[in-house]
């Protein structure tokens, strides 16, 4: 399948054709063993991130939100990634972003978050979305959001924010 700008899309059509199963409640784990893929976008209840290598040279959008993924794990190889959306699962730690430092858009709303920390590398993102986490206290620590320097879009709406300092050296933040 084609994206608008040419490149190969993974969906979950893609995996209807390949698997020749129409239903993909009970897959927990997709490996990508060969192929250039733009973007990923599944929809199938995830668990787990795993084995992306193969797309990593190429990977730019990855969308796996509503899925059932616990860990940001698996995503040291794509250093084009300039797009995540892991919005909707049961996330409890933003990790294992140090290779994605091209990455532009992150949302990771509707989880389970609780700090704001590991984002240091991602110095050229400019859309973060944390709302509906629990997230109590934004303090200036080492990658934190105060490192990310050209952020624009920020939402913390529906948290338990306490404790706010982070917001110093935000300059190109649209209030």
């Amino acid at each position: 399948m084609a994206a608008q700008d040419g490149s190969s899309v993974f969906t979950s059509t893609t995996i209807t054709e390949t698997t020749g199963e129409a239903e993909h409640e009970q897959i927990e784990e997709i490996e990508v063993i060969f192929g250039t893929f733009g973007r990923i976008v599944v929809n199938c209840n995830l668990e787990v991130i795993s084995n992306l290598e193969p797309v990593g040279a190429s990977l730019v959008h990855l969308c796996l939100s509503n899925q059932n993924i616990t860990r940001m794990s698996g995503l040291s190889s794509l250093r084009q990634l300039r797009h995540l959306y892991l919005q909707q699962n049961r996330i409890s730690r933003i990790e294992g972003l140090e290779s994605c430092r091209k990455l532009k858009t992150l949302w990771l709303y509707d989880n389970c978050l609780t700090r704001v920390e590991n984002l240091g590398f991602c110095t050229d993102l400019r859309e973060l979305w944390l709302q509906n986490n629990k997230i109590q206290t934004l303090k200036a620590t080492s990658g934190g959001i105060s490192e990310l320097v050209n952020l624009q879009r920020l939402n913390l709406a529906n948290n338990r924010l306490r404790d706010v300092d982070e917001f110093e050296h935000l300059r190109k933040l649209v209030v």
